[in-house]
C-alpha cells in the first residue's frame, strides 16, 4: 500500500511539472508568406494616398486562381479610370476606433431613384485586421418612384453617422494573415429617414434602409502578381471576401405593405452574392487591388497604378 501511494504521488508530481513546463513554453512562431499590419498601417496613415486604376471593360469573366505558388498576370489590362484613394483623418466621434476615413461620391437612394452623395466611410487598421466601421452621410431628400413615373412619395434623410453592428465589416483576418487564416462575420448597417406619401396616409413616417452582410474572409493564395502595364512581378497574397448582401426597406421598423413597395419601385429583401478577390504585397507594398464579382460576374478590376 505504501509503494502504491508513493507511485501515485510520483505520477502526480511528474504530471504537475510537465503541465508547468508546457505552460511556460512559448507558442511556436509562424512563418511563410503573409500580409502584415505594418504594411497596411504605413500605407493607410492619415494624410497618405495611393493611386489606382479601375477597369470595367472586358473583365466579366476575370477571376484569379487560388492556392500557393500562383502567377497572376494582369499586365494586359488597359483603359482604366484613375481613382485616387485618399486616407483622411478620422475626426468623427461615432467611430472612436477609426484610423482613417475616405470620402467618395456614391449613388444613394431607393426605388431606382438615386443621386450622387458624398459619403464618408470610416476604417480601422491594426493587428486585429482591416475593418470598415461604418459611414456618415449628409442631409438629403429625393422622390420615389424614379422618373418618368409621377412622384408619389418624398423621402428625406437627416445628416447621420451609422456603424456596423454587431460586428465590424472585415476586409482581412487578424494580421499578420497567413494562407488558410479566416474570419466569419455578420454585419448590419442602417440609414434612417422619413417618408411622406399622401396616397398611403403617411406623413413624416420613420423609414430605414438596412443592409446586412454575412460571410467569410479568407487568405486563399500566394504567388506573383503582375500589375497592368508592368513587366516586373510582385510577391503577393490573395484574400477572398465571400458574402451575401441583403437590402431591406423598413417602415416603422417592419416590412411595408407590398402595394407601397410597388408604388415606390422598391424590391425588399434583394440579395446579392459578392465575391471580392483582394491582392496584398508580401512585403511593404500594402493593398495592391481587387477583382470584384457579383452574382457570378466580374463587375470591375481595380489595381494600383504605377
Amino acid at each position: 500500500m505504501r509503494l502504491r501511494n508513493y507511485t501515485l504521488a510520483l505520477l502526480l508530481l511528474t504530471a504537475a511539472c510537465k503541465k508547468k513546463d508546457d505552460e511556460a513554453a512559448p507558442a511556436p512562431g509562424r512563418s511563410g508568406p503573409n500580409v502584415s499590419s505594418a504594411s497596411l498601417t504605413t500605407q493607410m496613415a492619415a494624410g497618405n494616398y495611393t493611386v489606382y486604376n479601375r477597369y470595367g471593360t472586358g473583365v466579366s469573366t476575370l477571376q484569379p486562381t487560388t492556392g500557393s505558388g500562383q502567377t497572376w498576370n494582369y499586365s494586359s489590362l488597359t483603359g482604366g479610370t484613375v481613382d485616387t484613394m485618399r486616407f483622411a483623418s478620422a475626426s468623427n466621434a461615432t467611430f472612436g476606433g477609426a484610423t482613417y476615413s475616405r470620402s467618395q461620391l456614391v449613388d444613394f437612394g431607393v426605388g431606382g431613384n438615386t443621386q450622387p452623395v458624398n459619403i464618408t466611410t470610416y476604417f480601422q487598421v491594426s493587428s486585429g485586421g482591416w475593418f470598415e466601421l461604418g459611414h456618415s452621410l449628409p442631409a438629403l431628400s429625393f422622390t420615389a418612384p424614379a422618373p418618368p413615373a409621377p412622384p408619389t412619395a418624398t423621402i428625406t434623410f437627416a445628416a447621420q453617422s451609422n456603424v456596423y453592428t454587431p460586428n465590424k465589416l472585415p476586409w482581412t483576418p487578424a494580421l499578420p494573415a497567413y494562407e488558410g487564416d479566416s474570419v466569419s462575420f455578420n454585419s448590419m448597417i442602417q440609414d434612417s429617414g422619413r417618408v411622406t406619401a399622401p396616397n398611403f396616409f403617411l406623413s413624416n413616417t420613420p423609414v430605414a434602409m438596412k443592409t446586412t452582410s454575412t460571410g467569410v474572409v479568407k487568405v486563399v493564395g500566394s504567388g506573383m502578381l503582375q500589375l497592368p502595364g508592368t513587366s516586373a512581378a510582385i510577391n503577393a497574397m490573395l484574400i477572398r471576401r465571400t458574402f451575401t448582401r441583403v437590402n431591406n426597406f423598413l417602415l416603422n421598423g417592419t416590412t411595408p405593405p407590398v402595394q407601397l413597395l410597388t408604388m415606390l419601385g422598391i424590391t425588399d429583401g434583394q440579395s446579392t452574392a459578392v465575391v471580392a478577390y483582394d491582392f496584398y504585397g508580401q512585403g511593404n507594398e500594402g493593398y495592391l487591388g481587387s477583382i470584384y464579382r457579383e452574382n457570378g460576374t466580374t463587375l470591375y478590376a481595380y489595381f494600383r497604378k504605377n
